[in-house]
């Protein structure tokens, strides 16, 4: 069952789940919503920001001193992060801890007040729009990860 937490704020992102607006992404972006976590974590390692404003539903960044990499991605529906290897996987709050930089990152998300999500949040499915999406896709991005999607 999805969090009633992570409901509302998809509510108030989208404005309907029936006719979802999609707009609150632009607006969001422009205003660089996310400027003080993307320069704190900036501050303790590279990142690249590879945002796709057609797709995403957030900011995307690339770190690049991790062994193995990883990308964050921060939400522009909620306060929500979500870490994940460049093999497809999502990283729970305990092995984002044992990873290179690990700790230094949560904290910055506690600090910056980010709900990190786990596969098993991520891949929990909502109706929004008529179609049947994973959290992922609601709110981080809609780039083709869809576990149950058969093409």
């Amino acid at each position: 069952m999805i969090d009633e937490q992570i409901l509302e704020d998809i509510l108030l992102s989208h404005k309907s789940l029936s006719e979802p607006n999609w707009s609150f992404v632009l607006t969001r972006a422009n205003k660089d919503t996310h400027r003080s976590t993307i320069d704190a974590i900036g501050s303790l390692c590279s990142v690249v920001d590879t945002t796709d404003i057609n797709y995403d539903r957030g900011v995307m960044l690339a770190i690049e001193e991790t062994s193995p990499q990883i990308a964050i991605n921060l939400s522009f529906a909620g306060r929500y992060a979500c870490v994940y290897g460049f093999h497809g996987e999502f990283y729970s709050l305990s092995d984002l801890g044992n990873l290179p930089l690990g700790s230094q990152l949560i904290g910055i998300l506690e600090r910056e007040r980010f709900r990190i999500l786990d596969q098993e949040q991520l891949t929990q499915r909502i109706i929004l729009g008529e179609k049947s999406r994973t959290l992922y896709q609601v709110l981080f991005s809609d780039d083709g990860y869809d576990e149950d999607d058969d093409g």
